[in-house]
């Protein structure tokens, strides 16, 4: 007798329908648990006589169950169809569905501090911005439609400098008002980091590779993946803007004159990735996403989504900013409070993202 490998290879390979036949009821004779899930690959065959045969095979499978065919077969069933829809669900870009977030509370600043602080926003709930502003005027010293300005291009600072003793009457007063806030020393704020250019980024099961200029191969394991990253931003940014002149310390550098007073900006994505042992900060390039082309090219929304939806597959979940949410689900319209026009509020946000996970509060989604 012909074993179960042989015929399994002669169902699969055999060129001819009557030698697929003879294949699949020589199996049906075996005594092993693979024959039922080798006869429903076979369902596939692209001949109809030799689907018709196995059906029969199988439903004799089905009467029988001999020493657990059946129950074989289903699990075998189970696991198809659950690898099928897994990859449905990424050809489409949608995401499973994950564990709702816990409640987040107010962080107050640690009793011992007596220097400076941070009040920093730890959700990204509707808040409303004149109330927070006018609360917020006095402890910085500024009028509060400058406040609101700078909520608005950082998207999660509320206000720096902060002394202590304020901050700490501050954060209960927010939270009255429905802002969920942390008051943080300002020592304590990730250091900023310049970023490096990733030119052909690959995603391995164990990590991200690339090519950074000019020291060449650079490879970042998934598990040192600190967080990642990505926003829109405006094209017609000063080209070094994101580049050389960046600083979180710096005023906020005002857009490109426009060639026309009615012209629309016109903007793209910048999706990065920070990563640890050694700290650096990766910017996955959408067609070389350097700044200078961004004024001459237009922007590829797919080719950018596809760069988000691997880190999103590879990545933890739990480091993935909305973002990088919003491009793996292909999302293109839903980009009004994550677009950039200022170099310096983009960077605010970055340092927000991190500080939020220093702080063990998860990334708004």
């Amino acid at each position: 007798m012909r074993s179960f490998e042989d015929l399994a290879k002669q169902l699969a390979e055999a060129p001819g329908a009557s030698e697929r036949i003879e294949a699949a009821e020589a199996l049906s004779e075996l005594d092993d648990p693979r024959v039922a899930p080798a006869l429903a690959r076979a369902l596939a065959d692209p001949d109809a006589a030799v689907r018709r045969r196995v059906e029969e095979l199988l439903g004799q499978f089905c009467r029988r169950d001999r020493k657990g065919q059946l129950a074989t077969l289903l699990d075998e069933a189970e696991r198809v169809a659950a690898a099928l829809a897994t990859e449905a669900q990424r050809l489409r870009g949608a995401m499973p569905e994950e564990p709702r977030e816990r409640p987040i509370e107010p962080i107050e600043l640690p009793p011992d501090h007596d220097g400076p602080a941070a009040l920093v926003r730890l959700t990204a709930e509707p808040m409303d911005l004149k109330r927070a502003s006018r609360l917020l005027a006095p402890a910085v010293g500024l009028p509060p439609f400058e406040v609101r300005r700078g909520i608005q291009m950082s998207k999660g600072f509320l206000a720096r400098g902060v002394p202590a003793d304020e901050a700490r009457r501050l954060v209960p007063r927010l939270a009255d008002i429905g802002v969920v806030a942390g008051a943080v020393p300002m020592a304590a704020l990730p250091a900023p980091l310049k970023p490096q250019r990733l030119r052909d980024p690959a995603f391995g099961p164990d990590a991200l590779r690339g090519r950074l200029l000019p020291s060449g191969e650079e490879c970042a394991p998934w598990p040192q993946v600190e967080v990642a990253v990505a926003a829109r931003v405006e094209m017609g940014l000063e080209p070094t803007a994101l580049e050389e002149d960046w600083s979180p310390l710096t005023r906020p550098l005002r857009p490109r004159g426009r060639s026309q007073a009615n012209q629309e900006p016109v903007y793209d994505y910048v999706l990065e990735v920070f990563a640890a042992e050694p700290e650096r900060r990766l910017r996955l390039m959408t067609y070389e996403l350097d700044f200078h082309v961004m004024q001459r090219r237009p922007a590829h929304f797919n080719r950018v989504a596809r760069l988000a939806r691997e880190v999103f597959r590879h990545a933890d979940r739990a480091r993935v900013s909305a973002g990088i949410r919003r491009l793996a689900d292909h999302d293109e319209e839903n980009w009004h409070d994550l677009t950039f026009t200022s170099p310096v509020g983009y960077e605010d946000y970055v340092t927000w993202q991190r500080l939020l996970l220093a702080l063990d509060v998860p990334l708004p989604r």
